[in-house]
């Protein structure tokens, strides 16, 4: 297993983490979710066991991100996004996938003349 490697399953197990308690999820839904104990999702959030392919769409899919959530800051810091296109952080995808479940296109709206509203305020 290269450096590369253990960094890459360190940020998979930490943005594990940090996304479940941000959905206020225990270990115990999240294990009932993926059809493992609450132990294994311990381990797998210390990195103490690493998380297959398989197991890390139905975590997504559990903590309702992309598969792409989880390797944010591995493209970024191996430079992997391409010209012209555009790197979101791990805020800014959030913010994206939470505006895009909005099903109200007058809310939508409304939402993008707040935040517009809010950037351009003198503090």
């Amino acid at each position: 297993m290269t450096d590369e490697t253990t960094k890459l399953d360190s940020l998979v197990a930490k943005k594990m983490r940090g996304r479940r308690v941000r959905l206020g999820m225990t270990q115990k839904e999240l294990g009932s979710a993926l059809g493992v104990s609450y132990q294994q999702v311990q381990k797998y959030e210390r990195g103490e066991n690493r998380i297959g392919a398989g197991l890390l769409r139905q975590v997504a899919k559990a903590l309702s991100v992309p598969v792409a959530f989880f390797y944010d800051e591995a493209g970024q810091a191996s430079g992997d996004a391409g010209e012209g296109h555009i790197t979101l952080t791990t805020l800014e995808r959030e913010l994206l996938i939470s505006f895009r479940a909005v099903e109200d296109a007058a809310v939508r709206n409304g939402i993008v003349h707040l935040v517009a509203a809010i950037a351009t305020a003198k503090s």
